[in-house]
């Protein structure tokens, strides 16, 4: 058992008040020791259940060979077909350049993966001790979020700059549901005829992320810390706002107060593949872009990871 002092000293983690908390680095016992000076009451959402078919439709667009691990899919085929055409969407060409904003981030979110799993055989292996595991994992956890977050915004001036009237439409993707959710509410379709219908709809649709804004939010705005819990050869963490966990999807939970990012990120990364895909979509109906066959695709060896991982969801 680790105070918090101890905690602080060693792993930089300074959370909460020693006198009312004691912190365990363990799953077996990560349930918080609370004295009666003090009642803590967590927030829990009520858990959504997740989409498992979304999960095995991202699956089956990843091809495995050897040490080949490649996806060409609808927002890959995109992408490549819109290089290799040499066509300019939006003005000045914007489109373009935001779609491989979206496919980097897309690579930096898959090589997170890629390298936490590498990471984690050699603690696992005793190479790599367990400090040095605590602030690695973490931080790969931090910038995970913020990756995925930012792939958003960028699709948010794609649908911008693809609009009739661009000035009246958000660059954030935040706002950009926010402003869709108040003309349903309003009974208006100002944006709605701005922006098209399918686009429209498919921004809706995305109500996991919130799920990421949140935690993404509450740590680049607010201070929230990302803990790592230890236990081989498991991936867990959880992220805290004060005495909050910013993280509680019961599905994707090790226990009541520990998320398992094997299960986290192999399903949010499903869920990204499959709406970019959807997206791609409409922009090829947009542009109208025909689509033609094309051999090659997004290699990235942090496919065959997520594929390790999402598996373990369904």
């Amino acid at each position: 058992m680790l105070t918090t002092r101890n905690v602080a000293s060693r792993f930089d983690v300074s959370l909460l008040n020693e006198d009312i908390f004691l912190y365990s680095l363990t799953a077996e016992s990560i349930a918080i020791n609370i004295s009666s000076k003090v009642g803590i009451a967590f927030n829990r959402r009520h858990a959504k259940l997740i989409d498992k078919e979304k999960v095995r439709l991202a699956l089956s667009t990843v091809t495995n060979s050897g040490t080949d691990n490649i996806r060409l899919s609808d927002f890959e085929k995109l992408d490549l077909q819109i290089a290799m055409s040499q066509l300019k969407l939006g003005p000045n060409g914007i489109v373009n350049h935001l779609l491989r904003y979206i496919s980097q981030d897309l690579s930096n979110i898959l090589i997170i993966i890629n390298k936490l799993d590498w990471e984690r055989d050699l603690w696992v292996k005793g190479a790599l001790p367990n400090e040095t595991w605590l602030y690695f994992a973490s931080t790969d956890i931090d910038i995970f979020h913020v990756e995925l977050r930012s792939i958003f915004d960028y699709i948010a001036e794609i649908i911008q700059a693809q609009s009739s009237h661009p000035t009246n439409v958000p660059k954030s993707f935040e706002k950009l549901r926010v402003r869709l959710e108040r003309e349903i509410k309003e009974n208006r379709n100002d944006l709605w005829k701005n922006i098209g219908e399918g686009f429209c709809k498919l921004v809706l649709s995305c109500n996991w992320f919130e799920d990421i804004k949140d935690v993404r939010d509450a740590n680049i705005h607010t201070g929230a810390r990302t803990l790592i819990f230890l236990d081989k050869p498991k991936i867990l963490f959880q992220m805290y706002q004060g005495w909050n966990k910013k993280v509680n999807k019961e599905e994707l939970m090790e226990n009541d107060s520990v998320v398992n990012f094997e299960f986290y990120a192999g399903l949010y990364i499903c869920y990204l593949l499959t709406f970019l895909d959807e997206f791609a979509n409409l922009l090829f109906l947009r542009y109208s872009i025909p689509k033609v066959e094309l051999k090659g695709g997004h290699q990235n060896t942090g496919f065959g990871v997520l594929e390790k991982w999402a598996e373990k969801v369904l």
